[in-house]
C-alpha cells in the first residue's frame, strides 16, 4: 500500500532547505497515514527507540529512565511490536511522574519540560497504551521534528530535515513490508500485542 506520504515529507524538507523553515502543521500530512492504527503504533515504538538513545550525558533519575526505556525497547521491533504491558505501564507512570512539575501562568498551570527526549517516550506510551489517535501521532512526530532557532523561533528547522528525513524512511519501509505481506497473503505487517 504505497502512499505518497514519504514524497510530501520530502518536500517539506527541500522547502525547509531551500526558505529556512516551515510551519509545524505541514507535518499534518502524516494523520492520514496514521489511519491505519497500526502504522501509529509501529511510529509510537520508532519514535520512542530514536528518543531513548539521546541520553547524552544525563544523571541521577534521567539517566535511570534512560537506560530503563532503552532496555525495555531493545527487543521491541516497531514493525510487529509485542511488549510486556505492566513493564510499559510503570515506565510511563514513572516518565510522567519525573517531570510532573507545572507552573501557574495567567491563563492555567503548564507543565514543565525539562528532558524532550524523555516526554517523547512517555508520549510514545501513552498512544500504545491507550490506543492514541491520529492526532497524537501527528503530535509526537511533531514535538520530534520541532526545532528551536533564534531565526524562526520553533517551527521545521535546521536539524528539522534530518528527523523529517527518518520518519520518510521509516513509512518506506513500513509500506514495503506492507506490500510485501500483502503479495505474500499476511493478515498484517504491524500487530501491537502483549504477553
Amino acid at each position: 500500500m504505497r502512499t505518497e506520504i514519504p514524497e510530501k515529507l520530502l518536500q517539506i524538507a527541500n522547502a525547509i532547505y531551500e526558505k529556512g523553515s516551515q510551519n509545524l502543521t505541514r507535518l499534518t500530512v502524516l494523520k492520514k497515514w496514521f489511519e491505519k492504527r497500526s502504522r501509529l503504533f509501529g511510529f509510537a515504538f520508532f519514535i520512542a527507540k530514536k528518543s531513548s538513545h539521546k541520553k547524552g550525558k544525563s544523571k541521577g533519575v534521567v539517566g535511570e529512565l534512560f537506560d530503563r526505556s532503552r532496555i525495555f525497547l531493545k527487543e521491541i521491533n516497531e514493525f510487529q511490536p509485542k511488549f510486556n504491558k505492566i513493564e510499559a505501564e510503570q515506565l510511563y507512570q514513572d516518565l510522567k511522574a519525573s517531570q510532573s512539575e507545572t507552573k501557574s501562568t495567567q491563563w492555567a498551570a503548564v507543565r514543565i519540560i525539562k528532558n524532550l527526549h524523555l516526554l517523547l517516550i512517555e508520549q510514545a506510551l501513552e498512544i500504545i497504551l491507550f490506543k492514541g489517535n491520529l492526532s497524537d501521532g501527528y503530535s509526537l512526530a511533531r514535538n520530534f521534528c520541532e526545532n528551536y532557532d533564534p531565526k524562526y523561533g520553533n517551527s521545521l528547522n535546521g536539524k528539522s530535515i534530518n528527523r523529517i528525513d527518518e520518519i520518510a524512511q521509516f513509512i518506506l519501509v513500513i509500506e514495503a513490508k506492507e506490500k510485501f505481506a500483502q503479495d505474500s497473503g499476511i493478515n498484517s505487517v504491524s500487530r501491537c500485542s502483549t504477553p
